[in-house]
């Protein structure tokens, strides 16, 4: 049989695999201690000449970024070995481009060295680093949990495993109240069945940022494959010594998150009852239990309560896709129910869909929850006098910039303040760490005594924000994240369902939709409408189109969009732009067109999927409403053929957009 060595060289010289491809194989293929599976895979790809699917797995490697590391554990073509008799994978696709044992391995590595030095400069105490690891339902992710707590204990570490799978915003939560040094969940949240991912946190229970991202990313990079599959050598399995978190976690959790309830009174004066999916995920293990404790009964979807890594029951698991909703809008039908709730396969994102007055479900969209959990929350603050006088001021609303444009008229209309992040709750969590710092440090000035953040309950938490730093209204993304209570530092659909049963339990007592009380606010400040529109660049060739892209459009910005002109844009890849409190906005490849007739465009690459993401938002003057849904849903559709056009200029695209 020909060598590994003579398949390589002979489709390197016919161009049949790029330089770059070659390589990776070369590092990969020839570590002594890359697991037998792993060259067997390996060489069958080489022997049967599956160019394309080589390249796609090794085009470049999976590179330690917005959430960690993304991506397949599932190849297009399997190689031999990596999947059963049945045709169930086994083992994780091979590739330094997707996430398989040794990519898993790297990330543990380089996050425990990046905790050791941390905590040997930064810490008096001479702690071990300590992890805490969770997993959700997809393929591989108890696999690669164990893989990454036993590296960390191989490595001088302690690390804490959850008994089974559990959400990312209870690893969140887990990391804060067990104070670990570090947390990471196993999980690739929405993305399709094929993915699994390695998502970091630090010890503030939010993922990481700088200067730690910075240094697990150097880290991460520098480590040979051959340094990393003798690691992956050392592990025994059950025998690596970490330890499993006990169930009772479970109720600490719970306790917690009826912190998010602003005014839980309503739920005895409206009883609702609701229905529920978790889309096959670890959602319904909190959910239920929440739901029921306070008073709310949960119809659960059965068939998708299982966990299932194939998501048999849906296309994609993302709540923000309307057909994956399909069954529970059925449910809800069937029990004749007004309010259905969706979450993904890690619970963090929360989807819903409330009946109108004339009978229908009606999904929402992130930006109009977003508005609805906004608009409540800063009422309900105000009803039960959390928010008045000078305290006022000591709240805030915090989105990101592709969020609706809306939430900056309501907060300004309540007299909080509204800071926006970029794209990714860890930005939202680097805020509330700040505001945590800004408190203990005046609580100290002005007392002399120190304060233990942590230990303190809500009531005095919050009131320790209102009077010395900024206290968090609601945190919120258009894409179906919302966090509303700062001992989770991530986005959170438990205490995000809380909230929304909380809004349509209190307008239900006053004779009112979840539909009407939009309709209210949208006659206040006018009608805001907003679209989301991808461009996916899977595999080698889609990255190189990407990189494309962004590059045009750092060289040569946007000046018109369908015939309306740019009147101002925010280059977030070059400009100082800063936040609501002054502080400096990282540089990103990432874009803000406002145009002539109140239109906005936003543009940017995704940081956990293989596409570009393009965000429309349309304001019609006020008037009828009617009226005005129309005009901006013709004006968005105008704009994203536009837009499309306008990338296809330029990158020759295709018509890949939608």
């Amino acid at each position: 049989m020909e060598s590994w060595e003579k398949h390589l060289a002979r489709a390197l010289t016919a161009e049949k695999l790029r330089p770059s491809v070659g390589n990776f194989l070369r590092e990969w293929r020839g570590a002594e201690h890359l697991p037998t599976w792993t060259s067997g895979a390996i060489d069958d790809l080489l022997a049967r000449a599956e160019w394309e699917e080589l390249t796609n797995r090794f085009f470049c490697a999976a590179v330690f970024g917005t959430a960690g590391i993304r991506g397949r554990v599932i190849g297009n073509r399997p190689a031999a070995g990596e999947l059963n008799q049945e045709g169930k994978p086994i083992h994780a696709a091979v590739g330094s481009a997707c996430i398989n044992d040794i990519n898993v391995a790297r990330a543990a590595v380089a996050l425990y060295r990046h905790c050791e030095n941390w905590l040997l400069c930064h810490d008096d105490r001479f702690d071990v680093p300590k992890l805490v690891v969770a997993y959700d339902s997809r393929h591989f992710s108890r696999h690669f949990a164990e893989i990454t707590a036993g590296i960390w204990e191989i490595l001088g570490g302690c690390a804490l495993l959850f008994d089974a799978p559990r959400s990312t915003p209870q690893l969140s939560f887990a990391v804060r109240h067990l104070r670990a040094t570090a947390g990471v969940v196993i999980t690739a949240s929405h993305n399709p069945r094929w993915d699994n991912g390695f998502k970091a946190y630090f010890s503030d229970g939010a993922q990481v940022v700088e200067p730690h991202a910075s240094a697990i990313t150097d880290t991460y990079a520098h480590l040979s494959t051959e340094e990393v599959c003798v690691v992956l050598s050392r592990l025994r399995g059950a025998t690596d010594g970490y330890k499993v978190l006990p169930v009772s976690l479970d109720e600490t959790y719970l306790q917690r998150l009826r912190d998010s309830s602003v005014d839980p009174s309503v739920f005895c004066k409206s009883p609702i009852e609701v229905a529920y999916t978790p889309l096959h995920g670890t959602g319904y293990p909190i959910m239920g239990p929440l739901l029921e404790r306070v008073g709310i009964r949960c119809f659960p979807e059965e068939s998708q309560c299982r966990m299932d890594p194939e998501f048999s029951t849906v296309k994609l698991p993302n709540p923000e896709n309307g057909e994956a909703l399909t069954r529970v809008l059925e449910l809800a039908d069937g029990k004749r129910v007004d309010l259905a709730l969706a979450t993904d396969p890690d619970a963090d994102r929360l989807a819903i869909a409330a009946r109108d007055h004339g009978g229908c479900m009606r999904v929402l969209t992130g930006n109009e929850t977003a508005i609805l959990l906004t608009a409540y929350r800063l009422r309900a603050m105000k009803r039960v006098r959390w928010l008045h006088g000078k305290r006022v001021s000591h709240a805030a609303v915090i989105a990101s910039y592709v969020t609706t444009p809306l939430l900056d008229e309501l907060a300004k209309a309540a007299g909080v303040r509204m800071i926006r992040t970029l794209i990714g709750f860890k930005w939202i969590g680097e805020k509330l760490q700040d505001y945590e710092r800004e408190a203990v440090a005046a609580y100290a000035r002005e007392t002399g005594m120190p304060v233990d953040y942590r230990a303190i309950d809500e009531v005095h938490r919050r009131e320790l924000l209102l009077t010395h730093s900024t206290y968090l209204v609601l945190g919120a993304e258009e894409s179906c994240g919302y966090m509303a209570i700062d001992c989770t530092r991530d986005k959170d659909s438990h205490s995000a369902a809380l909230m929304v049963c909380e809004a349509f339990a209190w307008l239900r007592s006053r004779g009112q939709t979840i539909h009407d009380f939009l309709h209210e606010i949208y006659k206040r400040y006018g009608y805001h409408g907003d679209r989301l529109r991808n461009i996916h660049c899977e595999g080698a060739d889609g990255m190189d189109r990407m990189n494309r892209c962004l590059k045009s459009l750092a060289e040569k910005p946007i000046t018109s969009i369908g015939g309306r002109e740019v009147t101002s844009c925010m280059d977030f890849s070059k400009d100082d732009i800063r936040d609501g409190d002054g502080k400096a906005i990282p540089r990103v490849p990432f874009w803000i067109f406002d145009l002539t007739g109140g239109s906005r465009v936003a543009i940017r690459a995704s940081g956990t999927e293989p596409k570009m993401k393009c965000y429309l938002f349309h304001r019609a003057p006020k008037g009828n409403l009617k009226r005005a849904k129309t005009e901006t849903d013709e004006v968005l559709e105008e704009i994203a053929a536009a837009i499309q056009a306008e990338l296809d200029r330029r990158l020759v695209l295709g018509p890949s957009m939608r």
